[in-house]
Parts: C-alpha cells; sequence; structure tokens
C-alpha cells in the first residue's frame, strides 16, 4: 500500500503511528469494473477517503487485477465462507442478491480467464434459475422501463417465495408494476397518475414499517411509493410494526365493524378480570389519535372517528400492561 504521510492543508503526522487501510469497491455504471478506493484510519482519528489518487502526493493506487477485484468484491459470498453474528439468514439473502446482481451485470467477472472462474459462473447459473434471478429479471426490466411490464408482472406472480424478504419483494413489485403499466398507458392521458387503492396502501404500509435487516430493501421501496420517512431507530417500527404486532399480542375475543368504514364503526370484546383496559387507535406514525376506557364483561362501543382522514391505522386493546388485540383499521372517504 502507498507509504507516504503526506496529506494536503496544514496536517502533521509525521512520527511513529498506527495505519489501517480498508479497501472497498464502487462500481461505476458504464465502467464494465468500477473504480477503487479506500479508506486510511490513522489512531489520531484521522481518516482520509480516496478514489484512485492518496493525499496531496498523487500517489496511484495499488495496481490490482480483475481477479483480485472480484475476490475483494464478493469472493466470500460465492464460496460460501461469510460469518454473521447476528441475522444470518436476512444478511446471507441480502448479499447473494447483490453478488449476483453484479455478475449479471457486469458479465465479464463471470470470465476472467482465470482457474476460479467456474466458482463464480456455478454461483451465476445456480441462483439465476432461482428466486434470485427471477426477482433480478424483473428488477431490470422495470429499471430499464421496458415496453413488456406485462410479462414482468407475470414473471413476478409466478415466483413462489420462500421468506419474508421474498413475500415483501413480490407485493412490491406487483403494486409497483400495476402503477408503471397505468402511468405509461397512452389511453389514461400524458401525466397521468396512478392512486393506490386501500388494500394496495394497506399492504405497502405493512412492508414499509418493517425493519428493513429482515424485510429487505423493498421495504425502502414501500416508503418511496408511499412517500413516507420512517427512522429505522423509532420506538413506532420497533414495537408497532405489524410483522412485529402481530407475532407478539394475544389474541381475544375482540370484533371491529365495518372495516373499512368511513369513521365510525363498532367493537364489541369480552374482557375478563378487573384491570384497566383501553381501547386506542394509532396513526401509521405511531401518534395515538384516540383512546376509550374499556368496562369489563361483555360489552360493545360505538366510536365516532368521522375527524381522522382517510388511511390506514391501527387499533390496540390493553388489558393492563398486556397487549390483547392489535389489527388494522381502514378508513374509506
Amino acid at each position: 500500500s502507498n507509504s507516504s504521510n503526506s496529506t494536503s492543508g496544514n496536517s502533521d503526522l509525521t512520527g511513529d503511528f498506527a495505519v489501517s487501510t480498508t479497501w472497498n469497491y464502487n462500481v461505476i455504471p458504464n465502467d464494465d469494473l468500477g473504480t477503487i478506493f479506500y479508506t486510511r484510519n490513522y489512531n489520531s482519528g484521522y481518516t482520509d477517503n480516496c478514489s484512485g489518487t492518496y493525499g496531496s502526493t498523487r500517489s496511484p493506487i495499488p495496481n490490482l487485477s480483475a481477479s483480485d477485484i472480484r475476490e475483494m468484491m464478493f469472493g466470500k459470498i460465492v464460496r460460501g465462507q461469510t460469518n454473521y453474528d447476528t441475522l444470518g439468514e436476512y444478511f446471507l439473502m441480502r448479499d447473494t442478491i447483490y453478488a449476483y446482481h453484479l455478475l449479471n451485470v457486469y458479465d465479464s467477472l463471470r470470465n476472467l480467464n482465470t482457474a476460479d472462474d467456474s466458482l463464480y459462473q456455478n454461483f451465476y447459473n445456480y441462483n439465476h434459475n432461482r428466486n434470485t434471478g427471477k426477482f433480478e429479471q424483473v428488477q431490470r426490466m422495470i429499471d430499464t422501463m421496458s415496453s413488456n411490464l406485462a410479462q414482468a408482472n407475470s414473471i413476478n406472480n409466478a415466483i413462489i417465495t420462500h421468506n419474508t424478504q421474498e413475500d415483501n419483494l413480490k407485493t412490491v413489485n406487483s403494486i409497483y408494476l400495476k402503477k408503471l403499466q397505468y402511468e405509461n398507458d397512452t389511453a389514461n392521458g400524458i401525466g397521468a397518475h396512478y392512486k393506490f387503492s386501500t388494500a394496495e396502501s394497506s399492504e405497502l404500509h405493512d412492508v414499509a414499517y418493517q425493519n428493513a435487516f429482515r424485510g429487505g430493501n423493498s421495504v425502502y421501496t414501500a416508503r418511496w411509493l408511499l412517500w413516507i420517512q420512517v427512522p429505522d431507530t423509532s420506538s413506532v417500527l420497533q414495537s408497532r410494526s405489524p410483522i412485529a404486532m402481530k407475532q407478539s399480542v394475544k389474541q381475544s375475543n375482540f370484533k371491529l365493524y365495518p372495516n373499512p368504514n368511513s369513521g365510525g364503526f363498532t367493537f364489541e370484546y369480552i374482557l375478563e378480570g378487573n384491570e384497566v383496559s383501553t381501547f386506542s387507535v394509532y396513526s401509521m406514525d405511531g401518534r395515538l389519535v384516540q383512546q376509550q376506557v374499556l368496562n369489563p364483561g361483555n360489552n360493545k362501543i360505538l366510536v365516532d372517528a368521522v375527524e381522522l382522514n382517510q388511511g390506514v391505522y391501527y387499533y390496540e386493546v390493553k388489558e393492563g400492561s398486556k397487549n390483547a388485540k392489535v389489527d388494522k383499521l381502514i378508513i374509506v372517504k
């Protein structure tokens, strides 16, 4: 690596100090092998990020072969040598998608005339006919605004999913493709805007409020389609995501109807015990918008929520400190 300690400006890094260099690979469109950049960290806390050159000396980066670059990019993924401290299955799927995508877009990386080409070719061929390859095909058709979006939709709908990330990706792709098809159909007029149905909006919200580590990149696509921001560290995401709620709540004797409704509905319930219980309605960003105290026994309440805007909400029943019921509430006006 470059041994120069020179930097631009007035920084003085002479003397003995520890240096660590982290190499990364950055893919640039239309550049078959992208560019190399690296970060050099000093024990003084100084960090220098470089792309092609380093510091004021403008020294060239090391001369790495295409095979070296490929190995640095995803060699461990292809060889199955990745290790994850937590969430292994989720990170493995993410890394597999990443490696397959690059081998698909930059096909020269599969044929560098080296002894280990077969490893990358076998990895590519194996995933090409599996869901990874099918979803990649759909994504490429979306990215290039293929004239045959109907075919992309057909491929997407035929995929048999095996986990939450694939479920989310299939759902979001289906809705996004409907939007693209509608807005690119000249029969609907120039500048036509697709309006999500109540069911589609509900499905997108279900994905958007998941944790992206577990839900995959389609979580961010859903947020973009809905034009909402969800901080990944927010208490809303952690405690009120639909997936978490469905897994954690105790189902009891509760019935809300009609649902969807225009802002007025009936809630029937059976509560045993004498703990203070509440019925609460939350917006999708976790704001409490309505709350009522529930009397114990077999009862029903009439809820007037006409002031709420059209959209998807969640209602929650608490018996003391325990969640007894959490479910979706849809208001249509």
